[in-house]
């Protein structure tokens, strides 16, 4: 495959600069150095990697099966974490660690891969892999974004291999690389589409109704396979109600922005500038393929007229470019998820890619071509800097919390985890005698029990007895160690929150039923303890908002 690829390169008349191949063999340094940064400060799991490590841990297929509505991917990665932690090594940290390393590094060699198939240098593509977002969300954490964007890389390359010659081995290829992309996240069928939209439009373009066929069977073929899916889709639809948000492409918008972050603002220009580009260029290699279709002459591709295989490249890779960008809003519109920075890492990814082809494969006049790399060697020039500094943020204080309340809590002591979610990865950690109880109080903290929270929301009565639990606790002299920030305000007296409707989805709201539980943990500590002691920072490092737990020793009587 990889001669192949170098083949289909050298028939490209248009030679890439040796500063240009300087400029990828040092942003793939780059970016593989950034991803051993981000492991070696990432610290302990996060509450999202400690559930999934959890769920790949159970005992048997089936219990690991029962846990999927509750999961947020496809079952290809917890298949994945399950052979990594019990057959190949184990489910510690530094385990886990590693595979997230290795994945996350895996996705240089498939960007040199795609990108040498598509006949070009991994210049754009590496600095998108540079950034935090490909980093650390999807790069290096427990989750199955990492090895989302490494299939699609090479999903990339496998179906671009097809468009040139759609033999039987090409086609399996895709095809497979394709199927275990829509087992890893149930985002990557999206781009799988958008992918797979490039390769029809060369098809159009051709008159060649095989490579369409092609393409539409096998994004037939992937989509059938998530059948398997349907009653478990069916059951989160249930749970999703939860964590639904007022999502809007204002909201997108500010969601990558801060996905991009740092320079947020200049991300979002320089990708909506891409994507425009990519439009223009989709038809500029529809029009060349008029203009100079099968003259290969050097003074022809120099006039930017490129050749065949050039013009299919650029209407491939742009077109694949469009339409990821465009898709991607109405299927979060759909979602309507709360934005979080793992939903952007594909389209930045094929973005980047379809720049790379645009910028080098002939479509536009030479100057021009060299100033945009020349731009984009820059940009992975002045990345890396912020990049390195966002990398090394812990993802979690926790474990240093469970460390210190096993040393200093006493017998006769409550410890109070909120909010809820950070039961998962305090659990993890924690094993010392005194009790500890979340709010809400869900009753299992291996993985994000959204089933119990519901069940919490239909009955207000049941979230009480954690909060008396607290009140005894003070009153017999015992001290409740606070782990989370509830809310400041207090309020005159202990709220309590409405049923939600199953008329009204937005009534189901984690957010606002975990806020409302915070201002009930505050009224009682309030009215129970007139001592509050907050313990100075665990660490001297910068650790991610997500999950950066303060502690505080409420008493009656101060300690």
């Amino acid at each position: 495959m990889l001669t192949g690829a170098a083949d289909d390169a050298r028939r490209d008349p248009a030679r890439s600069p040796r500063w240009l191949l300087v400029a990828a063999i040092m942003g793939s340094v780059v970016a593989v150095a950034l991803r051993v940064l981000a492991v070696a400060s990432a610290g302990p799991l996060w509450r999202d990697e400690a559930g999934s490590a959890s769920t790949a841990a159970v005992a048997t297929f089936a219990g690991l099966w029962a846990r999927q509505p509750l999961d947020s991917f496809p079952l290809l990665w917890q298949l994945v974490l399950r052979a990594w932690t019990t057959v190949l090594w184990n489910d510690g940290d530094v385990a886990i660690r590693t595979l997230g390393l290795v994945i996350g590094v895996a996705v240089v060699p498939a960007l040199w891969w795609t990108s040498r198939s598509l006949g070009v240098l991994p210049i754009a593509s590496l600095a998108a892999a540079a950034t935090p977002l490909l980093v650390v969300w999807s790069g290096v954490q427990n989750r199955a974004y990492g090895l989302g964007s490494v299939l699609l890389a090479l999903l990339v390359g496998a179906v671009w291999r097809v468009v040139q010659r759609a033999s039987p081995g090409r086609v399996a290829l895709a095809a497979l690389i394709a199927l275990l992309a829509v087992h890893t996240t149930y985002h990557l069928p999206v781009m799988l589409a958008a992918v797979l939209a490039g390769a029809v439009a060369v098809g159009l373009a051709r008159r060649d109704r095989r490579l369409i066929a092609v393409a539409a069977g096998i994004g037939i073929g992937c989509a059938a396979s998530l059948l398997l899916y349907a009653g478990v889709l069916e059951r989160t639809r249930g749970y999703a109600k939860m964590v639904y948000g007022r999502v809007t492409p204002e909201s997108i918008l500010h969601g990558l922005r801060l996905a991009l972050d740092p320079g947020g603002t200049v991300g979002v220009a320089a990708l909506t500038a891409t994507v425009a580009l990519c439009a223009w260029a989709a038809i500029a290699a529809l029009r060349g393929r008029g203009a100079g279709a099968h003259d290969e002459r050097p003074d022809v591709v120099a006039a930017g007229r490129p050749g065949a295989d050039a013009a299919d490249a650029v209407l491939f890779a742009a077109t694949a470019g469009v339409v990821a960008a465009g898709a991607l809003v109405p299927f979060l519109l759909y979602l309507s998820f709360l934005e979080q920075p793992w939903y952007y890492p594909g389209v930045v990814l094929v973005v980047a890619i379809a720049l790379d082809v645009v910028l080098q494969r002939g479509v536009l006049p030479r100057a021009v071509r060299t100033g945009g790399d020349v731009l984009v060697v820059a940009i992975l020039v002045l990345v890396v800097v912020p990049a390195a500094k966002a990398v090394t943020q812990r993802h979690s204080n926790l474990d240093l919390v469970a460390a210190y309340l096993k040393e200093h809590a006493r017998p006769g002591d409550l410890i109070v985890v909120y909010p809820w979610h950070y039961g998962v990865s305090f659990d993890r950690y924690y094993d010392g005698e005194v009790p500890f109880m979340t709010v809400p109080d869900v009753a299992d903290h291996s993985f994000h029990r959204f089933d119990q929270l519901e069940g919490l929301m239909r009955d207000p009565e049941r979230i009480k007895p954690g909060f008396r639990r607290i009140h005894q606790t003070l009153q017999a002299g015992g001290g409740v160690w606070l782990v989370g920030a509830p809310p400041d305000e207090v309020l005159p007296q202990f709220p309590v929150p409405p049923v939600p409707s199953d008329d009204d989805p937005w009534s189901w709201s984690d957010n606002r039923y975990t806020v409302l539980a915070g201002l009930q943990l505050r009224w009682v500590l309030q009215q129970s303890a007139p001592h509050a002691s907050t313990v100075p920072p665990l660490t001297e490092r910068a650790v991610r908002d997500y999950e950066n737990a303060p502690v505080t020793l409420y008493s009656v009587q101060p300690r």
